[in-house]
């Protein structure tokens, strides 16, 4: 992971940075530090540096990048990640160093912009040169270091948005949850940085997620549609037993086991090794969970399970039935304004398959694997990729699952939820809840789309007529 900061006097840069770097291994590379370091060891660098400071001059551009470099090439034999803090302070500065990273393979992979408004920073500041008695820092003086952050940073940060490479975070929280934010969204970002070229990626705004880290439910007085400022814009439909019947293989696990009732254990043990998966950090496709979930079924039973009977069972997934009212209310949905997708953790071929040969393909307008971004959901790399595919924040995704751990993986990733309570199916009492439940997906269908209707009369001001 190879980050930059960019961030305005008072924002926590130096705080989270180290943080990044103690989360991910890597080296803090701190201009501040650097200068401070070759002064101290009477480099070349570092006398040339004293030369100017001894005459009350800044050190020049050249010098400083210099500095970086030798720090550049240290983080590539160290394992090649970095977080930089102090540089780029200008437009300059920012394509000098992607020239140094572009020479040396390691250019940012992330431009991480920490925003807070002018007052809180005016707070900021003041509070601590008053703790530090600090004379030098009037808010005089505290208004022309932040008007003059925000002439020279504009044009950095149009440039490393027009790369891709931007990621802003709301930084007028406390630094836990700040950092919290951070990481997380660095985390879901890894495995893209790894399979997603650079010219194909977007800039991500998290500005808008401050409210949904530490939030316990929805917002008062709303539907519990709209979350903060956001109201659901698209709609993220699971696959397997909550649109798809998985009973339809009961007769399968009778022929092959004697009893259709292991097939809640072949499920549950597909997840686990799904997870261990996530957990260790090698990745597991769902098709290969599916096919050794049942040689392990098969050993656990003392049944002799070959590998051509675990391949036909998992590719009977591809030809589930749909639950009776699913194409009646995804028929309820299409006609309002909302985005309905598919978030599958199967692979995308599957995924597209199950849908069409179930007959409701054309309710969706596109199949996301978790495959794609290597990481299965309840992971939140697959639902923060939606927010991504429709350019909108997490909070404006709602997931549609009978899961229990679906549902609390999407809430933690700062999307929305409903649950659909499908006999046998509960939700687990830790952590934040949906907003939505219902016993089928009629019945949650329903209530996502009265809370959209609420919404958007909200929105526009207007009032609900009342019944006479």
């Amino acid at each position: 992971m190879r980050v930059l900061m960019i961030a305005p006097p008072g924002a926590g840069k130096g705080t989270q940075g180290g943080l990044i770097a103690a989360h991910f291994d890597i080296p803090h590379i701190a201009t501040g530090d650097l200068l401070r370091d070759h002064v101290a060891r009477r480099t070349a660098l570092g006398h040339a540096v004293q030369t100017y400071l001894d005459r009350g001059e800044l050190v020049p551009d050249q010098i400083v990048l210099d500095m970086v470099r030798e720090a550049v090439i240290a983080a590539k034999a160290a394992g090649g990640g970095y977080v930089l803090d102090g540089i780029p302070r200008n437009i300059h500065q920012a394509r000098a160093l992607y020239l140094i990273g572009r020479e040396l393979g390691m250019t940012a992979d992330v431009a991480l912009h920490l925003q807070a408004d002018d007052a809180e920073l005016m707070r900021r500041l003041t509070a601590r040169a008053a703790l530090e008695h600090r004379s030098d820092d009037t808010p005089d003086i505290i208004a022309q270091r932040l008007a003059l952050y925000h002439d020279v940073t504009s044009p950095i940060l149009s440039w490393y948005r027009e790369r891709g490479i931007l990621v802003s975070v709301d930084a007028m929280r406390s630094a836990q949850q700040v950092g919290r934010e951070i990481l997380a969204a660095l985390e879901s970002m890894r495995p893209l940085l790894r399979h997603v070229p650079a010219e194909a990626r977007r800039p991500v705004d998290l500005t808008s997620l401050g409210k949904a880290f530490g939030m316990s439910g929805p917002v008062s007085g709303s539907s519990g549609q709209a979350h903060g400022n956001h109201m659901t814009k698209v709609v993220a439909f699971d696959v397997n037993e909550t649109l798809l019947d998985l009973r339809a293989l009961d007769a399968a696990f009778e022929e092959l086991f004697g009893s259709a009732a292991l097939r809640g254990q072949w499920f549950a043990q597909m997840l686990q090794l799904s997870f261990v998966g996530g957990l260790t950090r090698n990745y597991v496709s769902f098709s290969e969970a599916q096919r050794a979930a049942l040689l392990m079924l098969g050993q656990r039973q003392g049944v002799d399970v070959s590998d051509a009977d675990a391949v036909a069972m998992v590719n009977r997934m591809e030809s589930l039935p749909p639950h009776p009212e699913v194409p009646d209310a995804l028929k309820k949905l299409a006609d309002t304004p909302l985005t309905v997708v598919a978030l599958v953790n199967s692979l995308q071929r599957v995924g597209e398959t199950q849908l069409a040969s179930a007959g409701i393909r054309g309710y969706f307008e596109r199949v996301i694997s978790a495959d794609s971004v290597r990481a299965l959901k309840p992971a939140p790399q697959p639902y923060l990729a939606v927010a991504q595919a429709y350019d909108v924040a997490a909070a404006d995704v709602r997931l549609v699952a009978a899961h229990s751990w679906d549902v609390s993986g999407a809430l933690a990733a700062g999307c929305m939820a409903a649950f659909v309570a499908r006999p046998g199916m509960v939700l687990s009492p830790i952590g934040r809840q949906p907003d939505i439940i219902g016993p089928d997906i009629s019945a949650v269908v329903d209530q996502i789309i009265d809370a959209d209707a609420q919404s958007r009369r909200l929105r526009s001001g207007s009032r609900p007529a009342r019944s006479r």
